[in-house]
């Protein structure tokens, strides 16, 4: 998917320099390009494109199931044999649309000022999530959750994702989705691998595209933190990382070997100082230390104040950037909650959960295809068309509904 690097003044998203995104002219026209880039990196005949578009725009009519669609038997079979057969080339699509997206923003933040650069940094978080389904038919290869309320067990599906975020704006790019098999499938993959090869990808394309890396936050929880070779392709990118450090993991400190939970406990509150940038709530201590993977890294011993419950709570922070600070490290991982947010946004407003699938590969095109859907919508939602970029993206949906089933007479059931 092309983004040309130009601007328009009439809408917020366009106002700044900052924003690779160019305007047509009506949000339906915008939708419409973009579907249309879209379907040239599948290399599907017209009339299947057109299947996996009614799919695509499945959320914006509460639609979970291929059989609600208003299309004839032939097409609902021909439809489940797309997302049976093509699911890497949907993987394809989503990763290829989120990179020249991300890029396009990478490329107008080297250029930006020091000003913009700072108020609209790139942040790449990785996470996973579980998804359940109340009502299903169970796969050998699903991990299941007990659900107290229903008392029952619920099948769940376990995704690994890279989003990058900029800043504090509401601009969420889903890179990658990938979803996560137990050890008892054949395909099994760690979580961290997952990871690892998405990270990979990216800094290859990078590459690829004559663009550096450098000045790109990456955010992880300690789960993925314990993996020395995650950490090692963070780090080879030239990203930098701001991470949560697991207690277990050791560390070598003033030539000592510690672990990290003997680093925390060792620091004692007179050491710690205060910054008015955090408030008085958090107090910090900052530690040279070497990480067995990285090499000299940054440890950041974090006390914050639980008015709750009347006592300081610790974690320690690792940063693989000698001059990261200890309050923009602790902002900045604070903001690795926005990959939770998207989460939370994509399951209800985008159904990621509700489907009537059995097939594994079926399933994997879903998770796919519900990214594509929220990355096209919220880019249309970002330029700015409707009410100046003010509107939720519920209100957008609402929006592309009536004009969709209006304008081009597309229905559901």
């Amino acid at each position: 998917m092309e983004v040309q690097a130009t601007f328009c003044h009439n809408c917020d998203a366009c106002a700044s320099d900052l924003s690779p995104l160019a305007c047509p002219q009506s949000p339906l026209d915008w939708l419409s390009a973009h579907l249309a880039e879209l379907k040239t990196q599948t290399a599907l005949p017209d009339s299947d494109w057109l299947l996996i578009e009614k799919y695509l725009l499945m959320p914006l009519f509460d639609v979970n199931s291929i059989h609600e669609l208003q299309i004839s038997q032939t097409d609902r079979n021909r439809l489940y044999w797309l997302m049976s057969q093509k699911h890497p080339h949907l993987e394809k699509m989503l990763t290829r649309a989120g990179y020249e997206l991300f890029f396009a923003e990478v490329a107008a933040f080297q250029r930006a000022s020091a000003c913009d650069r700072s108020r609209y940094r790139p942040h790449l978080i990785g996470d996973d999530t579980l998804v359940a389904k109340t009502h299903s038919c169970c796969m050998e290869y699903l991990t299941q959750l007990f659900c107290p309320a229903e008392g029952l067990k619920l099948p769940a599906y376990n995704l690994v994702v890279l989003v990058a975020t900029f800043g504090n704006t509401d601009w969420e790019i889903p890179i990658a989705i990938r979803l996560w098999l137990p050890k008892a499938h054949p395909d099994y993959q760690s979580k961290p691998k997952l990871l690892k090869a998405m990270v990979d990808d990216l800094s290859a394309e990078a590459k690829r595209r004559d663009l550096s890396l450098l000045g790109v936050q990456f955010s992880c929880d300690a789960a993925y933190q314990r993996s020395h070779v995650l950490m090692g392709a963070v780090n080879r990118a030239g990203l930098s990382l701001v991470t949560k450090v697991s207690s277990n993991l050791t560390f070598s400190v003033n030539g000592q070997r510690k672990k990290a939970a003997t680093i925390r406990d060792g620091v004692t509150m007179p050491d710690m100082k205060q910054s008015g940038r955090l408030g008085w709530q958090y107090r910090y201590a900052r530690i040279i230390a070497e990480h067995p993977e990285i090499g000299t890294v940054v440890l950041i011993v974090s006390s914050f104040y639980d008015e709750k419950h009347h006592k300081y709570r610790r974690i320690v922070l690792m940063s693989n950037d000698l001059s990261m600070q200890a309050p923009a490290a602790i902002l900045m991982y604070k903001r690795r909650w926005r990959i939770e947010v998207w989460f939370k946004s994509i399951k209800q407003e985008f159904s990621l959960g509700r489907f009537q699938l059995r097939k594994l590969e079926s399933i994997v095109s879903h998770f796919q295809l519900r990214g594509i859907a929220y990355l096209v919508l919220n880019v249309v939602r970002r330029c700015g068309f409707i009410h100046r970029s003010r509107w939720t993206l519920r209100k957008v949906m609402r929006w592309f509904r009536d004009a969709l089933t209006v304008q081009k007479g597309l229905k559901t059931a």
